[in-house]
């Protein structure tokens, strides 16, 4: 995987959503440079990420992230995650890694999927091998944002476009199997004493607001927030209110001399 890092100082760790890739996290790069080092990882097949030919599976991905890190000399980090970027920094957490100091769960999800979703997930790989990805990336980028977002955020909607067209089909089959084969990682995580910060898009489409505060009540140094008129990407379609809310949670977590 290629990783792409800016900054300096403590370490954040921002797993994108799918079908993205590492560039929805550009303004947070920006934004927390001065005081963090931010490090984001492209999955295979997405952004500059070349696709893995047997595909890979959400603990592959979390060695991935955990080796980079320790390639990199960082022994402390928050991790935080939006949609599939969740369900990774999940997986990583359940591991109770030493060095993890928090984490950001951004409309996203413990529970596995349910049957009717596993099955739809392997419905549209099969699509895909024999129609291409434009029809589902089509059906994705109207439920990804809310209505408000794509009635008056028209460069969202084109980066959103832009960004799904360039994600190859190998790389969204094998995202879409390893979402499918994820492991539930609710009774794993519950209680995991580190500050966890659950964040949920208001009008998000594809995860409830109920989900995410059962999400936020498996921790219990938590703290929840409903990014108004947001749907499924909070941090691209409130930018500057997530950017301040993940600040302000950041200023809580501890990090050792």
């Amino acid at each position: 995987m290629v990783f792409h890092e800016s900054g300096s100082g403590p370490c954040l760790v921002l797993l994108h959503a799918f079908p993205l890739n590492a560039g929805m996290w550009s303004r947070e790069h920006h934004f927390f440079a001065n005081h963090y080092r931010v490090v984001s990882p492209d999955y295979p097949g997405f952004g500059m990420s070349l696709p893995e030919k047997d595909g890979f599976t959400l603990s592959v991905l979390a060695d991935n992230v955990l080796d980079k890190l320790q390639a990199l000399d960082i022994t402390q980090f928050v991790i935080g995650g939006c949609s599939m970027g969740g369900y990774l920094a999940l997986e990583i957490a359940r591991r109770r890694p030493p060095g993890l100091k928090g984490l950001a769960l951004i409309d996203t999800r413990s529970a596995a999927d349910s049957e009717e979703t596993r099955t739809n997930r392997y419905l549209q790989i099969v699509e895909i091998k024999s129609d291409g990805i434009d029809g589902l990336m089509h059906r994705l980028s109207k439920v990804l944002i809310s209505d408000y977002s794509r009635a008056n955020k028209p460069e969202l909607v084109k980066y959103l476009e832009r960004t799904m067209k360039s994600a190859s089909p190998e790389g969204v089959m094998h995202a879409l199997r390893a979402m499918a084969e994820r492991t539930d990682t609710t009774e794993d995580v519950r209680g995991f004493a580190v500050p966890v910060l659950v964040v949920a898009g208001e009008k998000d489409a594809l995860i409830t607001q109920d989900e995410s505060e059962q999400l936020a009540d498996l921790f219990p140094h938590s703290s929840f927030h409903v990014l108004p008129k947001a749907g499924h990407l909070p941090n691209l379609e409130q930018p500057e209110l997530f950017s301040n809310i993940l600040g302000s949670f950041l200023q809580t977590i501890s990090f050792d001399d």
